[in-house]
């Protein structure tokens, strides 16, 4: 008769190849959102390439500019997304109704500071969404500013704002 054994729990090692995978995987990520102060900071300081595109430069007209929210627009067909400001979700998107409600006076604002004369873009690149990040001013006044002094978007802070 076979003598009984007790069963042996086998001990496994972990191979270096291994514990090197789950390390990236785990500090990836951490020193992407720990970093992300430093490369917002560095993306500011890029050389910006500054355009009039108002009436009066005789290039682009009032027709030809098409609001999509309260930080976004086309110029012709260009999507352009104001580099310094977030606004709240239009409808549809929005996580309550007092954030769409907000979203559609801040788009409303947009177009309305936007006709108001020369619109000057000072371009830095573009977006994960292929938007053209730009400072956008009209007749001298950074609108990104402007909509923050009246309270209908809040300054970009590497995410989307709390808007409920």
């Amino acid at each position: 008769m076979p003598r009984f054994v007790p069963y042996r729990r086998r001990r496994t090692f972990i191979s270096l190849r291994t514990a090197l995978l789950c390390g990236l995987l785990v500090l990836t990520p951490t020193a992407a959102w720990l970093t992300n102060g430093r490369l917002v900071a560095e993306a500011d300081a890029a050389p910006r390439q500054e355009t009039t595109v108002g009436a009066v430069a005789g290039q682009i007209r009032a027709a030809d500019i098409r609001i999509t929210d309260g930080d976004t627009f086309r110029v012709l067909e260009e999507r352009i997304r104001i580099e310094n400001i977030d606004t709240p979700e239009m409808p549809g998107r929005a996580r309550c109704p007092a954030e769409a409600q907000l979203a559609v006076q801040a788009k409303a604002r947009l177009g309305q500071l936007l006709a108001a004369g020369d619109i000057r873009l000072a371009r830095r690149g573009e977006d994960r969404y292929g938007r053209t990040l730009a400072r956008v001013s009209v007749n001298g006044v950074d609108v990104g500013e402007q909509l923050v002094r009246e309270g209908a978007a809040q300054r970009w802070a590497g995410r989307k704002a709390q808007w409920c």
